[in-house]
């Protein structure tokens, strides 16, 4: 009964209680809506035949929706402040994602997925070489079950292969 009473509060003096949340529900939103724009493009087709239209612009509309949810939600509750922007992080992982791209058809699936995760996790806190050890082969080798065992994908596992 308190967050209907402070979200009627919040709405008319429109104080933002959560802003780390209604930043995420408008590009939640921001995103729903191109989605469904992008899928509108394409045949729609019905429920029993879809056509390439209608998955797109189907999550598209329930991502807005959860969007403008979570945004309202930001609004009744109490939340946390957003964070300082940090560069470092969001270029290391952007590092590390060319670099997956760089590496994957000449050095190979293991060794694109273990320098992706090696160098995303640099951009993180507190992380122990040991977590990043574990965590890099553990997602090789889900990579190569689900990719090549799993899917039957032709990719290359080693530079070699």
């Amino acid at each position: 009964m308190a967050a209907i009473t402070n979200l009627g509060e919040n709405i008319l003096n429109f104080r933002v209680s959560a802003p780390k949340d209604f930043v995420a529900g408008l590009i939640f939103v921001s995103f729903g809506i191109a989605a469904f724009m992008i899928g509108r493009g394409y045949s729609f087709g019905t429920a029993t035949r879809m056509g390439p239209g209608y998955f797109p612009a189907l999550l598209g509309a329930l991502l807005g929706v959860l969007g403008i949810v979570i945004a309202i939600r930001a609004i009744a509750i109490d939340g946390p402040p957003i964070d300082k922007f940090q560069l470092r992080p969001l270029g290391l992982i952007l590092a590390a994602i060319l670099l997956f791209a760089a590496l994957l058809n000449t050095a190979g699936l293991v060794i694109a997925v273990l320098t992706l995760v090696a160098v995303a996790c640099l951009g993180g806190h507190d992380v122990r070489p040991r977590d990043i050890i574990l965590l890099c082969l553990g997602l090789a080798a889900l990579a190569v079950g689900l990719f090549i065992v799993g899917l039957g994908l032709s990719l290359k596992i080693w530079p070699w292969s």
